[in-house]
């Protein structure tokens, strides 16, 4: 569901489309058919991208406990310029009050991501309410009855950070295609300056907005370097 968010083949009349075409995706099962999994599956998965030049990282991943070992291994992607699009959880609680990891380690490369529904407010309706928090959450993105695949050949709905995170690592991909010298930090302050603001999302994140993908992929744009092709100036 989350690749299918980002990368569901286009115009081929079947399904959904990604956000983006074309892209790679290097898959780690870190959770189970029951969607638990442990700390070390998340520090093996994301060490096993990491050692292969992977720079963006999507986690829909929620509700770990602080780990000192996984906190050294996302110090390692801080510096390995590597971007970490991280879901902020589903309890509807203030992530800065009771941390939910792996969104709330404080390295400078996470970015932080609750889920908003189609009226453009957090979503916190009475199951999966997305988690908000002035310093730990860094803005929203769509995450409520969101279409994707699932195994085998079917659809379905999904609500939840898990859906909106995909969506800002759609975008952090599109960026770095665009200016493959940029590292996680250049990404992540062109996506939260981009974002939409609005009055419902101040107080709550870090940005006081939701992501905007054309504006963010527009800004990224005009500040490609110049490229002279024909070698006259």
């Amino acid at each position: 569901n989350v690749s299918g968010i980002i990368a569901a083949n286009r115009n081929n009349a079947v399904g959904v489309a990604g956000m983006l075409g074309g892209v790679r995706i290097l898959v780690c099962k870190i959770l189970n058919s029951n969607n638990a999994g442990t700390t070390s599956s998340l520090i093996a998965g994301t060490t096993y991208a990491r050692e292969r030049g992977v720079p963006i990282m999507n986690m829909s991943l929620q509700s770990y406990p602080f780990s000192s070992t996984l906190n050294s291994e996302f110090n390692s992607c801080e510096s390995a310029g590597i971007l970490l699009c991280i879901s902020a959880g589903n309890q509807g609680t203030n992530s800065d009050v009771a941390f939910n990891y792996p969104s709330c380690y404080q390295q400078t490369n996470i970015v932080a991501v609750g889920n908003h529904d189609r009226t453009d407010i957090r979503w916190s309706g009475s199951f999966d309410p997305s988690n908000y928090g002035l310093t730990n959450v860094d803005l929203f993105a769509p995450g409520r009855n969101i279409l994707g695949p699932i195994l085998g050949s079917s659809y379905a709905l999904y609500t939840g950070t898990s859906q909106a995170a995909p969506f800002v690592t759609a975008v952090a991909a599109a960026i770095k295609y665009l200016n493959p010298t940029w590292q996680a930090a250049q990404i992540k302050s062109n996506i939260l300056n981009s974002v939409v603001t609005r009055p419902v999302y101040s107080g709550i994140c870090v940005t006081g907005g939701r992501l905007k993908a054309v504006t963010s992929v527009g800004s990224a744009i005009r500040q490609q370097p110049a490229n002279d092709r024909d070698a006259d100036q």
